[in-house]
Order: C-alpha cells, then structure tokens, then sequence
C-alpha cells in the first residue's frame, strides 16, 4: 500500500514537470526594469501564450502602490500589448494595447479581483480571439512605437517622467496556456520530473 502511494505521487510529479498551466505571473519572474542601469533605457519582458480554442481572453495587471518581488519600486506604470505569435514579433501582429483601466471591469475569475488595491493606472485587456499562439508584451508608459524597440525588447523613457520600473503581478484567463516558463519554475519543475522518473525507475 504504501508502495502505491509513493509511486503515485512520483507519477504526479512528473506528470506535473511535463505541464505548466496557470493564472498568474509574479515575483522576481515579473519586473520591468532598466537596463544595464540606463535610466533612458528599460527592458520590456514578454510571455507566450496558446488558446486552444477561442473564446475571451483577460489579461491583468497589478503594480501600482505593490513592491512585487522585493524590488523597492512600487510604483510602476504599467503598459500591455497583445501580439498575434507568427514566429516573429513585429507591429504588424499587434491585436490591442491597453494603459489603463477601467476600476471594476479587471475580473478574471481565476482570482480574486484586485480592485479594491489596484489602481486605474494599471493595465488590462478582455478581448475575443481565435485559437492560436500570441505573444503579451509589458512595458511602462506612455512610450510611443517608435520609442520601442521589437528585436532588443527596450523601451526609450524619459527620466522624471512616468514612473517606469518595478515589479508587477500578471493575472490571465483560465483558457490560456503559458508557454514561456520563468527560469525559477522551470528548475523546479524539472527537478520534480526527474525525483519522479528515479522513484518510478527505481522501484
């Protein structure tokens, strides 16, 4: 019995390393900054994403007055710019962008809805699309296009300007599937799949 049990959940686990489904970003995976230490220049981070079938997809974001990750910056602008994912991203895919949001609307039922902390100034996006893959950028405000550069993924800003770094928190609809994996997660998911695959073997 207890020999069942063991292989049971090392079955879990590797099941589990081979599977990487969620509704949130956060923490140190999550955080815009500048890049190396150029106050004119930040790194955008981007998340790929797959819908296997379509329907309404919600992104949200949550940074405003939130120190996520420890960062001692709390006070990010947050900007979001969903791209359809043909194997190259280029202004050409963009689907929407979004700065702020309206207070209310940033429930994606996955969570609980941040309102009542969040800020207008953070950003979201609900929209209807097809099944597919595609690409969420984030970056901070108010750059324009050709402030933003697709093939380095920085952003030019203006010291003093909107507040542009810090960390964030990404919540995204249930009917998505996270393809890229923050390197932390992927380490451990991998160090699971490999306990499981030893136990399984060994015994």
């Amino acid at each position: 019995m207890k020999k069942t049990i063991f292989n049971a959940i090392a079955g879990m686990l590797l099941i589990a390393s081979s599977l990487v489904s969620a509704g949130i970003i956060t923490g140190p995976e999550g955080a815009i900054k500048y890049k190396n230490n150029n106050l004119n220049i930040v790194s955008l981070q981007t998340w790929d994403f797959n819908l296997a079938s379509s329907g309404v997809v919600t992104f949200d974001i949550l940074a405003w007055g939130h120190d996520f990750g420890g960062f001692g910056q709390a006070h990010l602008d947050s900007y979001i710019w969903l791209f359809e994912d043909d194997g190259s991203l280029d202004w050409n895919n963009l689907i929407t962008k979004n700065d702020d949001f309206i207070v209310g609307e940033d429930f994606n039922g996955s969570l609980p809805d941040p309102d009542s902390n969040g800020s207008s100034l953070d950003s979201f996006i609900s929209i209807f699309i097809n099944q597919g893959d595609y690409i969420l950028m984030v970056g901070t405000c108010c750059s324009g296009q050709n402030d933003i550069n697709l093939t380095t993924l920085t952003q030019h800003v203006l010291p003093g300007g909107a507040p542009e770094t810090g960390g964030y928190r990404l919540d995204y609809s249930d009917n998505l599937v996270i393809k890229t994996v923050p390197a932390p997660a992927t380490l451990t998911l991998i160090g699971l799949g490999l306990f499981g695959l030893g136990y399984i073997r060994k015994n």
